[in-house]
């Protein structure tokens, strides 16, 4: 029973948020990321080898925006309420435990959730200054001001609202339960799903703000950044070795705890 897999679910679904996917997320025939869209180590793109310090400020403030604590929580309570009970109720192995001993899902969940929320935290400085560091590495100081004033509006954050509840990152969770690693590709299909969101909360004219945004260049060049920004935020974010034994200790820990203390509801008296 892979219990602490989850963790990189909850990592996988914080670790993008950029325009550019959430114009495409508008449009509910957008197709899906193509299989052979992983991005390799580097963009194609010149790299800004000395960013200025107004530049890198800039990066960092659109970083705090887009890796900020507030959406992480809100995408671990996301996924820890639905994608995941979800998933460990259709393991067989699980189920069965569940079946014996009612509620031992939402224990375990309840201490991994926690271990969870702790290791995202934990990390999220990490993620913030690897998120800027690309940005200022491949966007020009006025490319990241344009930026910077699409998410400060009152357009980018609804959309960013849009995008941080509305994906469904159902078949990340069962990529990583099953022992796997998701990818840039599956974090990108899974923010395609967004789509409905947007239709919902936006309106026409909100939409075609966004969708002149995403064919400006500075929205093109996000774009292509966003794999490989994808694929940046998963390697400073995954738990190492270590981590991840000790976070299935303490769930293994949990599980034991509650099959030892548990009593079987006793009938009532008719």
């Amino acid at each position: 029973m892979r219990l602490s897999a989850t963790i990189n679910i909850v990592l996988a679904a914080s670790l993008l948020l950029t325009t550019g996917s959430l114009v495409a997320q508008t449009q509910p025939t957008s197709p899906t990321p193509p299989p052979n869209m992983a991005a390799p180590a580097a963009p194609p793109l010149p790299v800004i080898a000395d960013p200025t310090p107004s530049a890198r400020d800039t990066a960092m403030k659109i970083a705090m925006i887009l890796q900020s604590e507030n959406i992480n929580l809100r995408q671990i309570d996301r996924a820890y309420t639905t994608s995941v009970p979800a998933a460990y109720r259709a393991n067989p192995n699980v189920a069965a435990m569940e079946q014996r001993w009612p509620g031992i899902i939402d224990a375990a969940i309840a201490v991994e959730r926690k271990h969870g929320t702790d290791h995202v935290l934990k990390r999220l400085p990490a993620i913030q200054q690897a998120y800027a560091q690309m940005l200022s590495a491949y966007l020009t100081e006025p490319e990241l001001r344009r930026v910077l004033a699409m998410y400060e509006s009152p357009v980018g954050k609804k959309a960013l609202d849009a995008a941080a509840d509305g994906g469904d990152y159902s078949n990340v969770t069962r990529i990583n339960a099953a022992g796997g690693q998701a990818d840039a590709t599956d974090i990108m299909t899974a923010q395609a799903s967004s789509a409905g969101a947007f239709v919902s909360i936006l309106s026409a004219q909100e939409i075609r703000e966004l969708m002149a945004y995403a064919a400006s260049s500075t929205g093109r060049k996000m774009m292509q950044l966003q794999p490989y920004l994808v694929q940046r935020m998963l390697e400073v974010s995954r738990p190492n070795e270590q981590e991840r034994a000790a976070i299935n200790e303490a769930v293994m820990m949990a599980t034991r705890d509650y099959i030892q203390n548990y009593k079987k509801p006793t009938a009532k008296a008719p």
